[in-house]
């Protein structure tokens, strides 16, 4: 029982350092409003080349799907919604680290789970966000 309290918090830290490390510096909240907030990031794992990414709102309905650019990147409109959010990645194609050559899978599903307020959110994908999510459920 307390072990599993330890890996919850431990869960929490790390899903609030992984959110805290998002780069986004921009402390000008007048450039946004609350039906054009975006939300975006980056799928780590090398280079992803082909995926489909969902944001789900807290009650799991989908709240916008998109594929990724070249570099790993992706962008969700929340239109208008603040909350609670899942992002998964459904990665179909990457770059293999390891030898450089474009490597396609079935389905590889990393998730990411955050909270979105009323400026733009940069929501990174990366296996600890996958581990992260699935401690906290």
């Amino acid at each position: 029982m307390i072990y599993r309290s330890i890996v919850k918090s431990l869960a929490l830290f790390l899903i609030m350092l992984v959110h805290g490390c998002n780069g986004n510096n921009n402390n000008d909240s007048s450039s946004s409003s609350s039906n054009n907030i975006q939300i975006t990031g980056t799928i780590a794992k090398g280079t992803v080349t082909q995926a489909t990414v969902r944001a789900y709102k807290e009650d799991g309905t989908l709240l916008g799907s998109t594929s990724t650019i070249t570099n790993s990147t992706y962008s969700i409109p929340s239109n208008g919604y603040t909350g609670k959010v899942r992002v998964v990645a459904d990665i179909t194609e990457y770059l293999d680290e390891k030898t450089g050559f474009t490597t396609k899978t079935q389905s590889l599903l990393l998730n990411s789970i955050t909270s979105i307020s009323s400026t733009e959110q940069n929501v990174n994908v990366t296996a600890l966000t996958e581990i992260s999510s699935r401690l906290l459920g």
